[in-house]
């Protein structure tokens, strides 16, 4: 009989395909599981980037470093998704706690809301129903006549009165004779009593009188590049006018004679959007209402360098007109002892 070799050759190839396949088996399972651990490190290094990124942001937050510009200068309201809901951080307690502040806030979509709040913190208390504007660029308050006031950044520039109590605003006036097409800082100087305002195009600004009577705005000088961006104009008790660029990010101070601007100093943090600020007639401090990409808190200005300290966050909205109703001086009592001077000066 002869030997079946066709089945053991049959029997040998059946081995050998069921060896390839357990071959098979055995690199496809080790190649998934090099894929799944690659995917594995490869989110773990994206997971970490993105939380040294994070850190990174914190710590310039915390240590008030410069940070990069998110948007382009703008003198308008900032993007809803750019403002952030931070809880309280009260760093430094202002010096005259009963001030208080009435602060325009916005939630970008054109509804306006006046607020009161002492300048100690910034817990606001909405007064009355919210209002429209074409953007609202500046409150101020009138230590002569004891009003509070707020400019349309946009034209026709209508000038308002509010009430501090029910939040109701009253028309006054459209001003006339602006010299850019933003009408972006208002401000009362207690020392001339005289309104001064500040308009800018992002590439120039300058100063200017306001008639609150007949809205007729003189303008002081020639627009200036020294300050492209001025968001903000405010008196010191003194008279002395500053306010801040939101282009190179600067403190700068004007010559309220010549209209000339100088740059104090750095602020050395971003600023961008509508913003504002004022002095506290009381006690001199300068308070800023600071917004940038993901900021808006209260802050204190320094106006010998132009750095800042932060008094507290706000809650959300965007803040766009701080008027400061300074709370009244303590009369100074008793006498001087014989041989002493006393003197005060206006800075």
């Amino acid at each position: 009989m002869q030997p079946n070799f066709t089945l053991k050759k049959f029997a040998f190839s059946g081995l050998q395909i069921l060896a390839v396949l357990l071959l098979i088996g055995l690199t496809t399972q080790t190649t998934l599981a090099q894929n799944k651990n690659n995917n594995q490190f490869g989110k773990r290094v994206i997971k970490n980037q993105h939380e040294a990124e994070l850190v990174q942001k914190k710590k310039a937050l915390v240590n008030g470093q410069a940070q990069q510009r998110v948007y382009a200068p703008s003198l308008g309201p900032a993007p809803a998704s750019a403002m952030p809901h931070q809880t309280s951080a009260n760093l430094i307690q202002s010096a005259n706690p009963l001030s208080r502040a009435f602060p325009y806030t916005t939630d970008g979509f054109g509804d306006f809301q006046l607020n009161s709040q002492f300048l100690s913190n910034t817990v606001l208390t909405p007064l009355g129903a919210t209002v429209t504007y074409g953007f609202q660029g500046a409150t101020a308050w009138n230590t002569q006549n004891d009003k509070l006031y707020s400019i349309d950044q946009a034209s026709p520039f209508g000038l308002y009165t509010l009430d501090t109590l029910t939040g109701a605003r009253t028309f006054v006036v459209n001003c006339t004779g602006v010299p850019h097409a933003n009408f972006t800082g208002l401000t009362w100087d207690p020392f001339t009593n005289t309104m001064y305002g500040v308009s800018s195009d992002i590439s120039t600004s300058q100063i200017f009188t306001v008639n609150i009577t007949t809205g007729v705005c003189t303008p002081i000088g020639s627009p200036t590049s020294v300050i492209p961006g001025a968001i903000m104009v405010n008196s010191a008790p003194g008279g002395s006018l500053f306010s801040v660029d939101i282009v190179n990010d600067n403190l700068v101070k004007w010559n309220k004679t010549t209209g000339a601007a100088t740059i104090v100093g750095p602020l050395g943090m971003d600023a961008n959007f509508g913003q504002d600020g004022h002095f506290d007639f009381s006690d001199g401090q300068y308070y800023w209402g600071r917004v940038a990409a993901g900021v808006n808190e209260l802050r204190v200005i320094d106006t010998t360098n132009g750095s800042s300290s932060l008094v507290d966050v706000y809650p959300g909205d965007q803040v766009t007109g701080i008027g400061i109703m300074s709370a009244p001086l303590i009369p100074c009592s008793g006498t001087p002892d014989p041989g002493n001077t006393v003197s005060s000066e206006a800075t």
